[in-house]
């Protein structure tokens, strides 16, 4: 979040906010651990003069959660209920149009809706097509509500953001700050419901990766590694073969020899990586994903543990393995889980459906005893579990750390010899050839 400035490629608006975590208390007070003294309700209305108490100004909907659903958005759309007026304000402009003129634009309408009796503004970026743009949702929400305000509107007037650009917790929570109104996570919801995207197996996990079984329909997004174009970099993850396995076993004690020291077919191929065994354990051996990811070997000699990846072994081409594997940036799993996370986390929803929907699959026949909740398990820890087994390789995990038990695992991992927390390790460092060609930017502290 905190290079995005320094990027030379387009970001979105979130991209150059960062979120501060109180450290008021620990763990944090939050909806769910602390349902007894606090809540996700708000109230969507007219507040009327906060100074006075009167019957007008408790003519609001209730509603449980600040992120709607469909349905949701849908019947407050089509609301027709004395005392309430909805107007849906498009957040679009014509492409040869300046954002700045748009998004005056769109004070204009704001107005014209409050002058037309409107006390719930709908913004909406619904039409955008190859001549029409759509303002950022948190310009335009955070632009209005400051307009709203200096125009002595705003407890007049509640706004609704309905979009399908905020799709991480991060967006989410960037809007939230800016405005306290009712997100709608449509985005995540309206690729569910699109029919496109599903998992490529029910019961198998090889097949989301085999390269005979590109684009299916668990792959939202990837990066694409085709035969006779540059391998990817997984290769760097498998045994080396100058001396294959010989002086390895298996895990049920066969010995690698003979005709069998090279399994997996490797030719010219480097170990740089390793995964440890404290990990590779934490995978039940009833969880499909182990054997999928990971090839685990040891030594004869000493018993040693060496646990390769398994999960982007490519194809085969006169005998040479090719690292062909598409690379997943989002895939329908992921979808899953971030589901789950806003609706145990911010929506005061069941995460329930998503998390099983990860465990049925990875466990089989094997899932009940796996079922979320299993005894004494929380949401977040189910989320991260899942996700530190089901992305291995997906470079998601740091992300991750970074992002959930209010960071604290990320700088458990960033503590130096002294057992002191190294705050600058929490940060990027800066590419050396960005800094040779622009003498003004300097290094990140730490490194």
């Amino acid at each position: 979040m905190r290079q995005t400035v320094l990027s030379e490629k387009p970001q979105l608006l979130y991209n150059y906010f960062k979120q501060l975590f109180a450290q008021v208390t620990n763990p944090p007070i939050d909806a769910i651990r602390e349902e007894v003294v606090t809540s996700t309700t708000i109230y969507i209305g007219e507040d009327g003069n906060i100074l006075e108490e009167r019957p007008e100004n408790c003519k609001v909907m209730k509603i449980h959660n600040p992120i709607l659903t469909s349905t949701d958005i849908l019947k407050i759309k089509n609301m027709h209920i004395p005392g309430f007026k909805v107007a849906v304000i498009p957040i679009l402009y014509y492409k040869n149009t300046r954002l700045s003129k748009a998004v005056k634009r769109l004070f204009v309408e704001a107005d014209k809706a409050y002058n037309d009796g409107a006390n719930i503004l709908i913004l909406s970026d619904r039409g955008v097509d190859e001549n029409h743009l759509a303002i950022p949702s948190l310009l335009a929400v955070s632009a209005l509500h400051q307009h709203l305000v200096a125009t002595k509107k705003r407890t007049s007037l509640a706004m609704i953001l309905e979009s399908g650009e905020p799709r991480e917790v991060h967006h989410f929570a960037t809007l939230l700050g800016y405005n306290g109104f009712p997100e709608f996570h449509k985005a995540l919801e309206d690729v569910v419901k699109c029919g496109k995207y599903g998992f490529a197996s029910e019961t198998n996990f090889d097949n989301i990766f085999d390269v005979r079984n590109r684009d299916n329909k668990e792959m939202i997004f990837v990066i694409r590694y085709m035969l006779n174009e540059k391998t990817s970099f997984f290769s760097q993850f498998m045994y080396p073969t100058n001396t294959n396995l010989v002086g390895f076993k298996n895990a049920e004690g066969v010995d690698f020899k003979d005709n069998n020291v090279n399994p997996l077919n490797l030719q010219g191929t480097a170990s740089n990586y390793q995964y440890t065994k404290e990990f590779f354990d934490t995978f039940s051996k009833d969880d499909i994903r182990r054997g999928s990811t990971f090839f685990d070997v040891y030594k004869i000699k000493d018993g040693a543990a060496a646990i390769l990846l398994n999960k982007y072994k490519g194809e085969m081409e006169n005998n040479v393995r090719k690292f062909t594997n598409d690379w997943p940036v989002y895939r329908y799993a992921d979808l899953q889980l971030m589901l789950a996370e806003i609706n145990a986390m911010i929506n005061g929803g069941d995460p329930a459906p998503y998390i099983n929907a990860i465990r049925k699959r990875a466990y089989g026949s094997n899932y009940e005893a796996n079922k979320y909740p299993r005894e004494g398990e929380n949401a977040e820890d189910a989320i991260l579990e899942e996700r530190s087994k089901e992305f291995v390789g997906e470079g998601k995990y740091w992300y991750d750390l970074r992002r959930m038990k209010d960071g604290e695992l990320a700088k458990a991992l960033q503590t130096n010899v002294s057992g002191q927390l190294v705050e600058q390790h929490l940060l990027w460092p800066i590419d050396a050839s960005l800094m040779s060609k622009d003498p003004t930017v300097k290094q990140t502290l730490g490194y």
